[in-house]
């Protein structure tokens, strides 16, 4: 992957207009370890976001930065409430910071195919790449350990920045999204990224057969990949083998009425595709209790998400 050069970072630092006031109550030279709110001015607009700094911080060690995207509706504080206390103690061992930036007016402008008119003219690349360097540069995260994991509309945002800037990113986990067919038509050749895919297949949101995307409010949010042509087009993206190896997870959770096959098509950059039959629009949740019939609760989906972005370690200088 390619490293910032420090010049660059703080030249979109300063065009950007980031907040210079630090909320995490340290020096430029002390990081306390801990959660955080903090804000940053993109294009003018104030955009903030949450993150947590490992107990393990150690900026000679460069930490790598993990962002996670929540869905429609959602902020970064609800999404880190809801995964924290999965990814938080990874995060200590590890030494990754955990980012959850907040889109505005609670939506991603992930371009898949889709209007919502009140963030269709939202530079949130912009938003999310200027994080990376602001990161970089005020906590000497490593350029080369930067991963995506996101939520439905996070998760369209997830492969967007995935074909927007696959150079930058080690590893991205979309969950109970799909890729927009216009974006996958004009990205099949770009770099490759290795991917942790989650669908189910009665989500009554984003269908199996893929499709129009929509809301009543809405009617199209994104058109979409299928997930058999979702999974194909990241196979061959990342030129992973066209033959999976097929994984049935245990079924722990008897009364969720769903299982899950996971298919693992090995390369360098892996792709796996986790089928969640009979599930809805979901993430699965070993401690869920199983009260709605296509909410899988049969292993911890986040936990296993996290595990395969860290395994894409950064490469030696």
């Amino acid at each position: 992957m390619k490293r910032l050069p420090v010049y660059f970072i703080f030249l979109v630092l300063l065009a950007a207009g980031c907040s210079k006031k630090t909320q995490d109550g340290t020096s430029e030279n002390q990081v306390k370890p801990g959660m955080y709110d903090s804000d940053i001015l993109i294009d003018g607009i104030k955009r903030t976001f949450r993150y947590y700094i490992p107990t393990s911080y150690n900026s000679g060690l460069q930490p790598r930065l993990t962002f996670v995207l929540h869905g429609m509706t959602q902020t970064g504080p609800d999404i880190m409430g809801s995964v924290f206390d999965l990814i938080g103690p990874e995060a200590d061992t590890l030494n990754s910071i955990i980012i959850t930036p907040t889109a505005l007016y609670g939506h991603w402008n992930d371009r898949m195919g889709g209007v919502f008119p009140s963030t269709d003219t939202i530079d949130d690349v912009k938003f999310l790449t200027t994080l990376i360097g602001y990161f970089v540069a005020r906590f000497n995260v490593d350029p080369d350990g930067i991963y995506f994991m996101g939520f439905s509309n996070g998760g369209m945002m997830t492969y967007r920045m995935a074909c927007e800037i696959p150079d930058r990113i080690n590893a991205i986990a979309p969950f109970i999204s799909m890729m927009g067919t216009a974006a996958a038509d004009l990205t099949r050749d770009s770099a490759p990224v290795p991917v942790f895919i989650t669908n189910g297949t009665v989500d009554p949101i984003m269908k199996w057969d893929g499709g129009i995307v929509g809301t009543s409010t809405v009617p199209v949010l994104g058109v979409l990949l299928s997930n058999v042509d979702n999974v194909a087009y990241w196979v061959n993206r990342n030129h992973a083998d066209q033959v999976p190896d097929t994984i049935y997870i245990p079924d722990f959770c008897r009364g969720d009425s769903c299982t899950v096959v996971s298919y693992q098509y090995s390369g360098e950059n892996e792709v796996i595709f986790n089928k969640v039959i009979n599930g809805g629009h979901f993430t699965p949740k070993l401690s869920a209790i199983p009260v709605v019939p296509t909410y899988n609760c049969d292993y911890e989906s986040v936990v296993e998400a996290w595990n395969f972005l860290h395994r894409h370690i950064p490469a030696s200088p």
